[in-house]
Formats: C-alpha cells, structure tokens, sequence
C-alpha cells in the first residue's frame, strides 16, 4: 500500500509562507519599508510601476548589509532580531520573523542591493523565484536598494486575484501614509511610472508630517489626546495623538490611524475604546479622523499574532481600552479640561467623576470594585468579538461594530454659500450669554451673540440635555418620576408582555413604574419626571426593545441607546411654540450638558453664522 502522504517540495513551501506574509504589492512594500526602518534610515523612496504588479523598487540610507547577511537574509527564519523563544514576548523591532525577504524572492525576480557603512563596494544579488542566480560586487551608497519585479509571475492563481491598477496603488500610498504619520523623522517619497505621488520631508515633530500626509484643513479639525497611566505592569502606558472635532468625520473606518509602539495596527480593544467616547457625538456610520499612539513596554503586548503583523494582543486590555477612552473623552470635552475618570466597562456612563453630581469629594473604589470592573470590560470586549466574528466582506473593518444606516445629511448643492454651514461653534461658548431673537418654523430658536448668528435645533438640543440628566439620573439610582392620578392600561402581545415582566426592576430604576394588569396588558403607574408629557405606550415598548433579551451583565452596553430613545421623547418638540422664557431655559440647560452641541444620535444641535460670511453674501 503506498504512503498517501508526502513532504512537500522547498519550492511548494516556499510558496504556502510567501502566501502568508505577500497578499498583494503593498505587503511588499510594507515589509521592505519595515526593513529599511530597523536598519535605521532617514530617507525612504518607494518606486512603483503598474501598481506594483511590473516593480516595486525600495531604496534606504540605512546601515545596509555585508556580504554574508545579504545572503543569510535570503534564508527563511534567519533574522538579526531575534535570538530566543523569550524575545517574541519582547518585540522591539518591525521585523522579526524572518520570512519576508525568502517569502517575497519566492515568487518574484529580486535583486538586493546592499553596502554595509565603512565598507569599499556593495552586493549586489539576483534571486528568480526562490534562487539565487547570481552575486557580484556593486558600487552604491550606503544602504539598501531592492528591486522586486513581476510579482506573481510563478503563482498565476495568486497574480489573477490581483486588483486594478489603481486600486493596487491605492493600498500602497495608505500604507505609506500611515508609516509617514509614525515616523515624521523619516523623508518618505513615493515614485509611480515616473511620477513622483507625493514627497514628504522630514519633520521634526508630528504637526509638520499631519499637515503633510492629512491636509491643512483636516489638521484644522483635529485636536490634542493625551493620558498616561503608571499602574501597568513593565512600565507606563501612554496614549497621546490628535482626535477630530464631533463635527469633523469621515465615511469609512480608513480614517482611524492606531499605533502600538509606532507599529500600525488594527486592534479591536483600542478601536471599541475609540468609538465609546464618539458613540454619541456621531452619527452612526459617520467616522472620527483619529490618529493614536500607544506606547507601552514591548513585554505588555505580543505582535507575534499574525504574519502580517498587524493585529497584537495586550496583556492588560482593561487597562488599555479604559486608558484609550479616557484620552479620547479628555480631548473631546469642552476645554479639553483634564478631569479624574471613573472606570468603567464599554457602555457605561463614561463622564469623569467631578462631573457627577452628589458624589463625595475624594470618594474612591475598593480593589475588589477594580478588579470587577476589569472583569467586565474583558467580558464586554469578548462579547464584541463574538459578535464581529462572523462578518465578511472584502470592505469590512472587523474593529468595528457592523455598519448602520447613516442619519441622513443635507445634500451640498444649492447655492454657493450653501457649503458654508455649519460654521464652528467657538470652544467654551455660554448659551445662556446669548440674547434670544425668536424662533422660527416654530423648530428653531435664533439667538445673537457677539455678532455672530445661532440656529439652535430646539428638539436636538433638549435631547442632549434630557439624556444626560436622565443619564445622571440613572448613576445615582434617583431618577426621579411623575405618577399618573389613574394609571395608563397597554395592551401588549405575548412576548412583549414577558419582556416587560423580565425587566421589570431595571424600568422602575430607569423612571417607569409597571405593573402586571391581567392577561398580557400592563398598567403604567409612572413615568421619568423629565418625560412627563411622552406616550407612555411608545417609550415603554422602545425602551424595552433597546434592553433586549440578553441578561443584566449586558445592560451596560444598551444603557445608552435606552437614554437616547427615552430622550427622543422629551417634552420639546420641533412644531411647538416656545416663549421666550422657555427658549432661554432651554439656553440655559444647554450649558449645564457635558457636549451641548450634539444631540445623542450624533447630529449638531447648533450651527453658527458669523457676522463675516452674511457680510460676503451681500458683497460688503
């Protein structure tokens, strides 16, 4: 009987690792742009033609290699960076592994071109699929040039999945985007069929390369993060970089830019802590413009997780997924004021604890309390995963919650001033400074104020406010509630009246007072007092269908799409005339609000017309 199974060839197994670490030209880049940053360069230039597919040409002024490491390079798992098991638990480099420069020879024609710093002459070596054809000595200046021509050619499989031109070419300038914003020190320049794509010098400082790699007017919108947390095990965490305005975002989840120990990566722990702190300031399918540094001991995170290397697993993801909140939530609230955060898991009230009112000066948390509020996030987060696991798609970004229709956006045509609002609303603005003109559309309050023009969205800006009150509210178990004189029958269907019954102690908690009436109807005995005048049929079924069916230890992630659904119920309503005294009120609530200026779903409360812009409209 003959053996079924057999060792398959070096060039087979070559091939299998290639398609591991090479998926398309910009994994070639990225992994000869990695090399040239170990070895310590100061000036990268990417050429590419056809999108990669024909050349991919990196060159480095960095320390270059002699002659022997230029052919041990060519070995799978020979690396200069790691020695023992121990080191992969200890990641300082990009590299490590091994198998990118074999990997990427395999299924290509390469020639490496190297000269070590003191030495007299270069090599040069030519490598066609996997073997090496010829070495000789060459003169070039320090550093590393390789070339890496008709990727594919010997998997025709792999080279037919390849994308259009552009597309291909698309992938390597976000690539290198994102190591620009890594490495502002590094001049990268990136060259396609001759033209040169972009050139960015270095930069001293971060600000210079955002301005470069983001634009000016992105850079406009962006503001500073900044938190450190000592209690990690190895050393300090530091989470710092540049946030976006509420105002400012984007359509895909290309504007997040995360970085751990400069290494860019896509990790679900950081991405959910991100979209925590903007879960109510955005519209749903609408992204933040985000650019985060982590810096942590190599030993508190592992890279060694993919081939790709973009994916790590922190050893402490509770720590680092509050300490990515907290920046963010810091940066985002008005004045950026630095303020001492309570801990808490995704989903629960996230403002810091001075702003929670009634709470003792000093007032602190047992270690028990910390160790389960930790136990939490991590159940959270790995209910996240859970959820996203199953995703697909070739556009999907699994560090995020699957997509949900966007709030809809007023068109940009019209006329040319138009594009103009809404203008920014200036930092630290006191609403109830503003004089009140009047409303209009019985919708919109207008108000004046060192002559500039408000537009105030009554309904929106009441939302925001009854959601934080009622959020409050909630923290310190004192919602408070209005009793009817005779209590309101509903008639319910039979799972609705048993998800009631379920719920029954979180609604009372929450301002709704239930009890069972027969059958499947239920009587309404009370409501939140901030939502005295809602139908109480419609908030009790929306409240209930937003707790879902999942046990308590799921209520922290629902509680604040509850609030913003019984917030939508406030009394405020557009179509309703308000008094002048009611719309002052209201002004005046506005500045009690953590973030007045979005209502819960995201959408602006207020837009500004300056004085400047009315005076260009009619030419003064």
């Amino acid at each position: 009987m003959s053996n079924k199974i057999k060792l398959l060839t070096e060039e087979v197994t070559n091939q299998i690792a290639a398609g591991e670490v090479v998926e398309r030209p910009a994994s070639v880049v990225k992994e000869l742009l990695e090399n040239a940053l170990d070895a310590g360069a100061r000036r990268v230039t990417v050429e590419v033609e056809q999108g990669g597919r024909r050349l991919i040409r990196v060159i480095d002024d960095g320390e270059g290699m002699s002659r022997e490491d230029a052919l041990l390079a060519l070995e799978r798992h020979a690396t200069s960076k790691v020695r023992t098991g121990a080191d992969l638990f200890a990641i300082r480099s990009m590299g490590f592994r091994g198998e990118a420069l074999p990997a990427i020879a395999s299924v290509s024609e390469m020639t490496l071109r190297t000269r070590e710093r003191g030495a007299d002459a270069g090599i040069q070596v030519q490598i066609m699929a996997g073997s090496i054809k010829a070495v000789s000595e060459t003169g070039l200046p320090p550093g590393a040039d390789i070339a890496v021509r008709r990727l594919f050619f010997n998997v025709p499989a792999r080279r037919k999945f390849l994308k259009s031109i552009e597309t291909e070419l698309g992938h390597i300038s976000t690539l290198l985007s994102n190591m620009a914003l890594a490495r502002p020190e590094v001049h990268l320049t990136l060259i396609h069929n001759g033209d040169t794509l972009f050139d960015l010098p270095g930069s001293p400082d971060l600000g210079g390369r955002l301005r470069q790699a983001l634009g000016a007017d992105a850079v406009k919108n962006l503001i500073a993060a900044d938190r450190r947390l000592e209690a990690m095990p190895g050393g300090p965490l530091h989470v710092h970089g540049f946030v976006s305005l509420p105002s400012y975002t984007r359509s895909s989840t290309r504007s997040l830019h995360l970085y751990v120990n400069r290494r860019f990566v896509r990790d679900r722990v950081v991405s959910h802590a991100v979209f925590e702190a903007y879960r109510t300031l955005i519209p749903r399918g609408r992204f933040p413009l985000v650019v985060l540094f982590l810096d942590l001991p190599p030993e508190a995170v592992d890279v060694n997780v993919h081939p790709a290397k973009h994916e790590v697993r922190f050893r402490e993801q509770a720590q680092v997924h509050q300490c990515v909140l907290e920046a963010v939530l810091g940066a985002l609230r008005p004045g950026g004021r630095p303020e001492a955060f309570v801990t808490r898991a995704p989903g629960a009230d996230l403002r810091p604890a001075a702003w929670v009112e009634g709470m003792a000066a000093g007032e602190g948390r047992s270690s028990g309390e910390d160790a389960e509020v930790q136990r939490r996030v991590a159940a959270a987060l790995s209910r996240y995963e859970e959820r996203t696991a199953g995703d697909s798609g070739p556009e999907r970004d699994r560090s995020l919650p699957p997509p949900a229709p966007s709030y809809p956006r007023e068109d940009s045509g019209g006329p040319p001033y138009a594009g103009a609002l809404p203008e920014p609303v200036p930092p630290g603005l006191r609403f109830a400074e503003l004089r009140v003109l009047g409303q209009v559309a019985k919708t919109f309050i207008l108000a004046e104020g060192d002559d500039d023009l408000y537009v105030i969205d009554q309904h929106a800006a009441h939302e925001r406010v009854t959601f934080e009150r009622l959020r409050r509210q909630y923290r310190q178990e004192a919602v408070l509630r209005q009793p009817y004189l005779f209590p309101m029958t509903i008639e319910l269907t039979f799972s609705e009246a048993r998800r009631v019954e379920r719920r029954r102690e979180t609604l009372l908690r929450l301002g709704l007072e239930v009890e069972p009436f027969g059958g499947n109807t239920v009587a309404v005995k009370a409501l939140p007092a901030l939502l005295a005048g809602a139908d109480p049929g419609r908030l009790l079924l929306e409240v209930v269908d937003r707790l879902g069916e999942e046990a308590d230890a799921d209520l922290a992630e629902r509680l604040d799409q509850v609030f913003s659904v019984m917030a939508c119920h406030s009394v405020v309503r557009a179509n309703q005339s308000l008094s002048m005294e009611e719309m002052q009120a209201l002004l005046r609530a506005m500045d009690e609000a953590d973030f007045p200026g979005h209502c819960p779903h995201g959408r602006e409360t207020v837009v500004r017309l300056s004085r400047r812009r009315m005076e260009k409209w009619f030419g003064r």
